[in-house]
């Protein structure tokens, strides 16, 4: 289960917002199962829950987003070969910045998505260079 943290509280986001909250009215005796209800059992068996996979796209934003935050601020020292720093940073204010747009913006319009889209092909791009 995915859980709150201060990158997402500053997006305004809860832990009621994240997938997988438990919430008794959600059921409505309609078969529902929320993650934390005892009855499911995915969470134990796989250590994760089946809630996250509904919008797995969004799950991988909410578990990206925060740690490319803290990376930035905690962990930024030094920059991939035949960068600069400057360079660097920039790059990393694109992920985050799509990162966020896509955790904000429900129908991104075309120029948000390409953020979206350009902090996604960044990402897998220096996916290697994202330690210290």
């Amino acid at each position: 289960m995915i859980k709150i943290n201060k990158y997402l509280e500053e997006l305004g986001l809860t832990q009621e917002d994240l997938p997988g909250y438990y919430n008794a009215e959600v059921d409505n005796n309609k078969g529902l199962k929320p993650c934390n209800d005892p009855r499911n059992k995915d969470i134990p068996e796989y250590g994760f829950s089946s809630y996250e996979f509904f919008n797995l796209d969004h799950t991988f934003d909410l578990l990206i987003y925060p740690r490319l935050c803290y990376f930035r601020e905690y962990c930024n020292f030094g920059c991939p070969g035949g960068m600069s720093q400057e360079q660097w940073d920039k790059i990393l204010n694109t992920m985050i910045e799509g990162f966020k747009l896509s955790l904000t913006v429900d129908y991104p319009k075309v120029k948000q998505q390409k953020k979206i889209d350009k902090a996604r092909e960044y990402f897998a791009r220096y996916y290697h260079n994202l330690w210290y």
